[in-house]
């Protein structure tokens, strides 16, 4: 008899995570086609371009905040915690929750408001 068994293999979990993954992105992909040309015929070529420039700010964002911050500190933890150093994951974590704290107070009581040409719908 195979050791191998009643086992599962790591390396086909591995291929298919893989490929439902890159199922997933081509989809996604698709999608956003979709969506896109309506868009690019109603808003006309100057609009694209203001729209394609606030979309890479907005992708900039959005990659710092959903997947570098929160893996740094996860990796952080995980070190501090492999070690045993249980004082310094607890810094670590106050650090991670008094910045999210501190940003989602400075957006509620300190602006972003919007524009007050964008505001209104009607030009001054």
């Amino acid at each position: 008899m195979n050791e191998n068994d009643g086992k599962r293999i790591k390396g086909g979990d591995f291929l298919l995570q893989g490929a439902i993954l890159a199922t997933a992105g081509i989809i996604v992909r698709f999608i956003g086609l979709i969506y896109k040309i309506p868009m690019t015929r109603i808003l006309g070529d100057e609009g694209i371009g203001y729209y394609n420039t606030a979309y890479e700010i907005y992708n900039i964002g959005l990659i710092l905040s959903s997947y570098s911050l929160p893996l740094a500190v996860s990796k952080l933890l995980a070190g501090y915690e492999y070690k045993g150093e249980r004082e310094n994951s607890r810094k670590v974590l106050l650090c991670r929750w008094f910045s999210v704290i501190h940003g989602k107070c400075r957006r509620t009581f300190c602006g972003w408001e919007p524009v007050p040409w964008c505001s209104s719908p009607y030009p001054q």
